[in-house]
């Protein structure tokens, strides 16, 4: 049975009785004789809000029965309240969705996929086959004519008769049928929370499309979620500018300078690091020292970088690691001619020290829990005799 108490968007507390109270781990399952939560389906989010002010901290539907879920157990009569914020903007996000929906569908013949939204933004992914930035332009210019127009947002129970005018005989399939006119833009059967003209949804703004297997996900924002994520966009922004000391439209320019800076940073570190690992590469060979055991401070791409340099100039067996966060990573290489395989004497050590990681022959690495004896284990087992 539908619920008509969605048809007012500001339909907020109710006061009713509960029917039943489950209790499952943790939390309590709450039935009603009536509620004014809307529990989520259409692509539109559940309401939030409180029953008795305890928090509801989810709204469930199990074998054909809606339960409110509390972390208190609850009987008798009660009073409901809905969050009136989230409420808006989840009714002006789906409001705006059925307008951007059916324009797309009328004037650009690409049909509705799926809905979604979150904190954050909102949308619709549509079946084009091609999305040109011209289309989205015109699709938020048509959407924002709309609203200023103030353009009524309908609901009707209509006969079946009636409905199958508007709508194909598949969405007018139930026994009773509640359906939102948007003007002549939007006939559809849908019972989700709507708002009463297209003036509450104030302002609409596409952010950007992106390509999907099935057509574009177009996403966009509107009204107080619109208003809301600009406020916290900008306080990020303003925050930047302080910390850059220049002007708001300023910090783009700014970024890019300091990003310039910090590359030119990055680069000559790079530089610094290549003359630092070809010095140890020279130490290292030159050394009469058949195998090599060392703790270097080196991440693990510039210490693979230099065992590789070192079998690959000289008759050697090297273990190199640095210690991060208390565990190691271990790299261990040997030279062609040298007569131990790399990866046989992983497996050795790693498993003794529980180490996961693998490789060739030739160069093989990984990594685990730091062990003060792994060093001791290689030094017996590979070293000894040998430096």
């Amino acid at each position: 049975m539908l619920n008509k108490h969605y048809d007012n968007w500001l339909d907020l507390s109710l006061d009713t009785k509960v029917v039943d109270c489950l209790k499952e781990e943790d939390r309590y399952l709450i039935s009603l004789e009536d509620t004014v939560f809307f529990f989520e389906s259409g692509g539109q989010k559940k309401d939030i809000g409180t029953i008795n002010n305890h928090e509801v901290l989810d709204l469930i539907e199990k074998e054909g029965n809606f339960y409110h879920v509390l972390a208190v157990p609850l009987t008798g009569d009660v009073h409901l309240e809905v969050d009136k914020k989230h409420r808006m903007i989840q009714a002006q996000i789906h409001s705006a969705s059925h307008l951007m929906c059916t324009l797309i569908n009328k004037r650009f013949n690409a049909k509705t996929i799926a809905f979604f939204n979150d904190e954050l933004e909102a949308g619709a992914e549509m079946g084009f086959e091609t999305l040109e930035e011209s289309t989205i332009k015109r699709i938020e210019e048509l959407c924002n004519e709309y609203i200023r127009q103030d353009i009524p947002v309908e609901i009707m129970y209509p006969e079946h008769e009636e409905a199958i005018k508007h709508v194909s005989i598949k969405k007018a399939d139930h026994d009773v049928l509640r359906a939102v006119k948007i003007g002549d833009i939007d006939y559809d059967m849908c019972a989700c929370v709507h708002v009463p003209s297209l003036r509450y949804l104030q302002s609409f703004k596409i952010i950007r499309h992106e390509k999907t297997t099935r057509g574009y996900k177009i996403f966009f924002l509107v009204g107080d979620q619109l208003r809301n994520t600009y406020q916290r966009q900008y306080d990020i922004l303003r925050g930047l500018s302080s910390k850059l000391s220049v002007p708001v439209m300023k910090v783009e320019e700014a970024f890019d300078k300091y990003n310039q800076e910090y590359q030119n940073l990055i680069n000559k570190n790079n530089k610094l690091n290549e003359a630092n690992i070809s010095l140890l590469k020279d130490k290292y060979v030159s050394i009469d020292n058949k195998v090599i055991i060392e703790e270097i401070d080196f991440d693990r791409k510039q210490l693979s970088k230099l065992v590789s340099m070192i079998i690959n100039e000289t008759n050697k067996l090297v273990f190199m690691y640095c210690i991060e966060n208390e565990n190691i990573h271990l790299i261990v290489g040997a030279s062609k001619d040298f007569g131990l395989k790399a990866n046989e004497i992983f497996k050795d050590i790693s498993l003794r020290f529980n180490l996961k990681g693998g490789g060739n022959i030739f160069v093989a690495q990984g990594g685990g829990k730091y062990d003060e004896s792994i060093k001791e284990y290689i030094l017996e087992t590979y070293g000894k005799n040998n430096i």
